[in-house]
């Protein structure tokens, strides 16, 4: 059977915290979109927008480095998210040291959220929705 969110966030160990895990859907999608290279987003959806909201604002500071065997890394530095709004979406964004952004999310209605690496990437994932 195909893995459920809650098993695929258990299986690759992250900090998302349980209650925020036990309140996403079962079906999310993890795939890659092209750029100006290949770039990966995780897309998951939940029925409580509050814990779902509360829970990616508690996992920030870990989220880079939990989805790393799924996004791969390089060195971020410090890393700190900011707000912003791109394609009519309210996105959290992290940069490295150079001011390249690294990792995104952006909650594309109430119960939707993308992760992924750019706004170009979330710009081509949400032509395709």
């Amino acid at each position: 059977h195909p893995a459920t969110s809650e098993e695929f966030f258990t299986l690759l160990e992250t900090n998302f915290p349980p209650k925020t895990v036990r309140a996403l859907e079962e079906t999310f999608m993890v795939g890659s979109v092209t750029t100006s290279k290949n770039e990966p987003f995780v897309i998951i959806r939940s029925y409580n927008f509050d814990a779902l909201f509360a829970g990616l604002l508690a996992w920030e500071p870990a989220l880079y480095d939990d989805l790393a065997p799924v996004f791969g890394s390089h060195n971020a530095g410090t890393r700190v998210f900011v707000d912003a709004v791109k394609n009519n979406a309210s996105i959290r964004i992290l940069f490295d040291e150079a001011g390249t952004e690294v990792l995104l999310y952006a909650f594309v209605n109430q119960n939707t959220v993308i992760i992924t690496t750019s706004s170009s990437a979330l710009s081509k994932i949400l032509e395709h929705l």
